[in-house]
Order: C-alpha cells, then sequence, then structure tokens
C-alpha cells in the first residue's frame, strides 16, 4: 500500500480475514487445527476469528502472495508514474515542441489540462455517488490491478486479496481516498515534469504565444484570459491586459507576460489541486485508519463466534 495507515498490520490481518471469507463463499475450509490453535491464542472472538483466518491464510498461500504485492507495488507505481511522465512529456513537445515555434494559448492550455480536468471532475463526483462508481477508470485502481496480476499471475490468490482490500475500504468509505492517493500522486509528478519541460524550453528557446479564432468574438478571449488568470495572479503571474490579448503581434514583454500567464495557469489549475489533494487524500485515510476492520456483526462471523463458544469447556 501507498500509506502508512495501510501497512500497518492490523490492516493486514484485516485483509488476510476478509479473504478466507471470500474464499470460503465457495464452500469451507478444513479448519479443526485452525480452530483449536485460535482458542488457546487468543481470548475475544475477533481476536480469535483473526487468528483463525491467519492460519489459513498461511496455509492457502495468501500471506506469501501479500508479501509478494506488497514487493512489487512500488515498481508497479514507478513503472505507471514512467509512462504518465513520458504521456507528460509528449503533451509538452507537443506544446512547445513544433518546429513553427508558434504557441496558441488556448489550445495548449485545453491538451494540458483537458483530461486531468475530466478526471478529477469524475474522481470528485464519485465522492458523492455510491463508492467505486468510477473507481475502475482511476489510476488508482489500474495500479492495484496490474499489481495484483504482477504478483500472483493467473493462478495466484491476488483477485480475493484484492476484492478483500477494497472491501474493506469500501466499508470504510475509503476507497475513493485511497484510489484518489495513488491518482492525485500520479498526476503532480506529471505536471511537475511538463511544467519542468515547459520553463526549460520557454526560457533558452523563442516562441510566438498568441489565439486564434474563426467563429468567436474577440472579446470572449479577453474576459475568459482575465478570468482564468485571477487565481495565478494571486501567486504573482501575470495576466495579460485587453491591450495584450487583442495585440496581432505582441511584443517581448507581451510575449513574456503570455508565457508566464500559460506557466500559471498549468501550474494553479494542474500542479496545485492535485498537491493539495494528495494531501487530504493522506490525512482522511490517516484519520479512518481505525474503521479498516471486517464487519463483525456480518452472519458469517458471528457463526464463527458461535463455534469458538461452542469449544469453550462447560463450567
Amino acid at each position: 500500500m501507498t500509506n502508512t495507515a495501510l501497512r500497518e498490520p492490523a490492516f493486514t490481518d484485516a485483509v488476510i480475514t476478509e479473504a478466507i471469507r471470500w474464499t470460503e463463499q465457495t464452500g469451507p475450509l478444513d479448519d479443526a487445527q485452525a480452530l483449536r490453535t485460535a482458542a488457546s491464542r487468543a481470548a475475544d472472538g475477533p481476536t480469535r476469528i483473526t487468528e483463525r483466518a491467519l492460519q489459513l491464510g498461511d496455509r492457502i498461500g495468501l500471506q506469501s502472495e501479500l508479501t509478494r504485492a506488497r514487493q512489487w507495488a512500488p515498481w508497479v507505481l514507478l513503472a505507471l508514474v514512467a509512462l504518465i511522465v513520458v504521456a507528460g512529456l509528449g503533451l509538452a513537445g507537443n506544446v512547445v515542441g513544433s518546429g513553427e515555434r508558434h504557441i496558441n494559448v488556448i489550445v495548449a492550455l485545453v491538451s494540458l489540462l483537458g483530461l486531468h480536468a475530466l478526471t478529477l471532475l469524475l474522481w470528485l463526483v464519485g465522492l458523492w455517488l455510491p463508492t467505486g462508481s468510477f473507481s475502475t477508470a482511476s489510476l488508482g485502481w489500474i495500479w492495484l490491478s496490474l499489481t495484483a496480476r504482477v504478483a500472483g499471475g493467473k493462478r495466484g490468490q491476488a483477485p480475493v486479496l484484492v476484492r478483500a482490500a477494497t472491501g474493506l475500504l469500501n466499508r470504510a468509505k475509503l476507497l475513493p481516498w485511497f484510489f484518489g492517493l495513488v491518482s492525485h500522486g500520479i498526476w503532480s509528478l506529471s505536471f511537475a515534469v511538463v511544467l519542468a519541460a515547459m520553463l526549460f524550453a520557454l526560457a533558452f528557446r523563442s516562441y510566438t504565444l498568441s489565439w486564434e479564432t474563426t467563429i468567436l468574438d474577440p472579446a470572449f478571449f479577453v474576459r475568459a484570459v482575465q478570468a482564468l488568470g485571477w487565481a495565478p495572479a494571486k501567486l504573482g503571474f501575470p495576466v495579460p491586459d485587453a491591450a495584450t490579448v487583442m495585440a496581432a503581434a505582441p511584443g517581448a514583454a507581451g510575449q513574456r507576460t503570455w508565457a508566464l500567464w500559460l506557466t500559471g495557469c498549468i501550474a494553479v489549475y494542474g500542479l496545485l489541486p492535485r498537491l493539495l489533494l494528495v494531501l487530504l487524500s493522506a490525512a482522511v485515510l490517516r484519520s479512518r485508519r481505525k474503521a479498516l476492520q471486517p464487519e463483525w456483526q456480518a452472519p458469517y462471523y458471528r457463526k464463527l463466534a458461535a463455534r469458538f463458544t461452542a469449544l469453550a469447556p462447560a463450567s
């Protein structure tokens, strides 16, 4: 897992416990020895159930596969980050890598922020809809699925472990926050690389920045530039005035203003929200980590508790 709270032994034990529950949906496991061992090692119901699950999980290889998944997870995440960064560099190259060295600022802004804005909107909507509504479209879900596939192969226990982990996160209402932590982190790194590439190119090469339209009123662009530049201006980025926007060929000062306005918009509307959401997601996961427990009142667990009670010697 990517968050310290999700690396705690309590969460790992809960995942194994839930994985055993899902495994036994297809038929009970031979647990006579595990039941006796758990009864001798633990005093209360939930602890005994967890100990039984750990005994059974070790026997069928759940712990070893979970260990492999945790070993592979950083490498899979690194590969996914590399792919996103390469894609981000490709977008930056499309913006500043043209042989004509002409940048349409509006097209550049839409190209660099369009997919980010769409995925961010889906994530925000997913917070208010039933948990997991857009989970399979997130980078977090892709990372988790790839990790499970690499660690377990086609015949491993990874699917049941994934189902157990996501089920616990879902029950604690943390699934979108967990996937969000991964997704926002990847997007943050991608935007940081894109901004670095753009700033390097704009600092050492000469570009002509402008906007073009066939059917829109030029006054629309004046208003749009002023509106989009309001938030970056609070951080010190300049905003082109109406004369600069309407000028057919702004001078060097105007070009510099355009370049800094574009950079400011990408930083404020792209990088900054993702960084803030990384911090928020991590804080939410940490604050609610105690809720990552099986539903002990479920019929499956109540039945196990009754079996442990039946093992107790008569007083």
